[in-house]
């Protein structure tokens, strides 16, 4: 029904003589939401970033037994260190300094295809050139191509969001090919069902991302060397998870009010609605950037 409607509206809109306007204010509100969504979620994914690259080095430190060359190399007090000679492929482009490590990058494309996927939309709903709708399902199509490697511990996360991204790739593809406005706008709303399929898998990847930094801790509980402050921060990251899940659970039921103002966009309670959680979804994404913030600073 949905598409229907929309095949509708974008005939109107082609001919210019339609009195229904697309609903500019509320996939504005959307993209405010979407834009508020990803600053949040940036500092948090910086910690795992580090997280994920301090796991790999302590698993190239230490390779098992059964590892082909290594070296065991004794230390000052009688220790020994295992010495990994070869250069696994896989672990060493999570310790690399050059950008992010190859989970945390995953799931950064992740929460960046939202706010570009909103981008796009209100470039549409504004009716402003298609080549600039284009030029931003480019820098979407960037975002989204590609297969991260994976790194034990965690690639579950990464192997959550790289299929729902994939998903997403035919629809972007048929956008970039679109030929008028009206056919890019329908190409780019049929996405909005992988959307939701990125917001959930997104969801389900928050659980071994926060075991990414939690095992980091673990370490440091387990060599004595001040494990009640590793047991606060494990707390932090606990409580800055659980705003980040709040406020992608926030941002998935602006995307549901998104396609009822698309289907309505006649109705002004759809309209505040979005404004309302659009305003919510900005003032609870400030309040976990600051709250991370403050922990950082005197962590």
């Amino acid at each position: 029904m949905l598409r229907v409607w929309l095949l509708a509206i974008a005939f109107c809109l082609t001919l210019s003589g339609c009195a229904t306007a697309p609903p500019v204010e509320q996939v504005r509100a959307f993209a405010n939401a979407s834009d508020a969504f990803n600053a949040a979620s940036q500092p948090l994914l910086d910690e795992v970033a580090v997280a994920e690259r301090e796991r790999a080095w302590r698993l190239i430190k230490t390779p098992p037994d059964d590892a082909p060359h290594v070296l065991d190399v004794p230390l000052p007090g009688g220790a020994t260190r295992r010495l990994q000679l070869d250069l696994p492929v896989e672990d060493v482009l999570a310790i690399s300094t050059i950008g992010d490590p190859p989970a945390t990058a995953e799931f950064r494309r992740g929460v960046g295809t939202i706010k570009h996927y909103a981008a796009v939309l209100v470039l549409l709903a504004e009716n402003q050139n298609i080549d600039a709708a284009r030029a931003e399902l480019g820098i979407l199509a960037t975002n989204i191509a590609g297969a991260a490697a994976l790194v034990p511990g965690a690639q579950a996360a990464s192997a959550l969001v790289s299929p729902a991204l994939a998903e997403l790739q035919p629809f972007i593809d048929n956008a970039v090919r679109a030929q008028n406005a009206a056919e890019l706008r329908l190409l780019v709303l049929d996405a909005n069902r992988s959307i939701k399929k990125l917001n959930a898998e997104l969801r389900k990847g928050a659980e071994p991302l926060f075991h990414t930094i939690a095992s980091g801790q673990r370490e440091v509980i387990i060599g004595l060397n001040d494990p009640a402050a590793a047991v606060d921060r494990i707390d932090a990251y606990r409580v800055s998870f659980a705003n980040w899940l709040m406020l992608l659970d926030l941002v998935d039921q602006a995307t549901d009010q998104l396609v009822a103002a698309v289907s309505n966009p006649t109705n002004a309670v759809s309209l505040g609605s979005l404004a309302e959680l659009s305003t919510r979804i900005t003032t609870y994404a400030e309040s976990t950037r600051r709250a991370l913030a403050v922990f950082r600073a005197g962590k």
